[in-house]
């Protein structure tokens, strides 16, 4: 569940065979006095099947441009996308997808064979979500697999992504940071 003045979104992501939906309620009331109405139902487009769509979303809480816009997550480790969602022309339409990188980064310790780390295909990216301003960070949970020492049991390491709006024709957003966890 995701709320800003306007704007109340409601996932589900177990809905239709775990496909999901995010359900967008407007608020139809001024002040302090809310009164909220069933305004879209929302899906994604190009998810895999059983995505769990809506298991993460965040409305923006920002008030100037951008404030109608939100991103939206799965709960599927399979899926590998987020969704950006904008309010155009009275509709919540789909304008961006995130994807993971998967270039394959330096560990910050060990950076020598044979202990260089496997990227994970099944990743868990968009499990968590959460967007302000320009600004959309998504986590990956599920990133990379790696040993700390030869014979060490695996480990799994998350990460984060940082996307920034940018104003370039045929690219809505970018990818400016990655952390791991």
């Amino acid at each position: 569940v995701s709320m800003n003045k306007d704007w109340l979104a409601i996932g589900s992501p177990y809905i239709s065979s775990s496909n999901g939906m995010v359900y967008m309620y407007r608020n139809m009331s001024t002040g302090s006095n809310y009164s909220w109405s069933l305004y879209q139902k929302v899906k994604a487009s190009g998810s895999i099947t059983g995505a769990e769509f809506g298991y993460s979303l965040e409305l923006n809480k920002y008030t100037g441009s951008h404030s109608a816009s939100m991103v939206i997550g799965c709960g599927n480790p399979a899926n590998d996308q987020a969704y950006y969602f904008e309010l155009t022309n009275s509709m919540w339409t789909q304008t961006f997808v995130f994807v993971p990188d998967y270039t394959i980064q330096p560990m910050t310790f060990a950076n020598y064979l044979p202990y260089t780390p496997t990227m994970n295909v099944t990743n868990g990216f968009g499990k968590a979500v959460s967007i302000y301003g320009d600004s959309v960070i998504i986590g990956e949970y599920l990133d990379r697999s790696f040993y700390e020492y030869s014979g060490s049991s695996q480990y799994q390491q998350g990460s984060v992504y940082i996307f920034e709006r940018c104003d370039q024709p045929y690219v809505l957003f970018q990818q400016v940071f990655k952390s791991y966890g």
